[in-house]
């Protein structure tokens, strides 16, 4: 089993420094850690074994209550479905692809006035609440008219449209 310990690093020469003033300074100051096996530790300092007998010597953490609402994917604007998509990624629900296809609205581009928007005639709105499930449908539905050689394209665009719909749906209480 290793331990990690920290140990002050001493050769500079290593990023073309030699033994002066500014590098003896970055030795005294810089700690590395090191790994080694836990019969090496050294020893406690005896402000360590202070801090160690009085407890904790971090602050406690905050612990905040789960929110108890659920983001409304019925009337969401694209900034908050990036937000959101993010947090989905984070807890494993979609995959990286599927993050990428939903976690970058084209309305949060900079240049989408530009470009998209001269094609449709709209300027970009990305705090305009809309129905991001009737927006993913659509998606979908362009997907399978568009795409047809990429099924793997059409399946996540699916996926991500199944996860909207079952962020509405109401939360399951299970008893025991």
């Amino acid at each position: 089993m290793l331990g990690i310990t920290a140990s002050r690093f001493q050769d500079m020469s290593l990023f073309g420094w030699g033994r002066g003033s500014a590098a003896d300074k970055l030795a005294d100051s810089r700690i590395e850690p090191r790994l080694t096996s836990p019969e090496t530790v050294p020893p406690l300092s005896p402000e360590e074994k202070k801090a160690d007998e009085t407890g904790r010597t971090e602050p406690d953490l905050l612990m905040l209550p789960a929110p108890d609402e659920r983001p409304n994917v019925r009337n969401m604007t694209p900034r908050e479905l990036s937000e959101f998509a993010y947090n989905l990624y984070m807890d494993g629900t979609l995959s990286w692809d599927e993050y990428r296809m939903v976690g970058f609205p084209s309305e949060l581009h900079p240049d989408y006035d530009r470009t998209i928007g001269s094609l449709t005639g709209e300027t970009a709105q990305p705090d305009r609440p809309k129905d991001m499930v009737i927006a993913w449908q659509e998606r979908v539905a362009f997907e399978e008219r568009h795409s047809a050689d990429q099924p793997d394209q059409i399946e996540r665009a699916r996926r991500v449209l199944d996860v909207l719909r079952w962020q509405e749906l109401p939360p399951v209480r299970l008893e025991v």
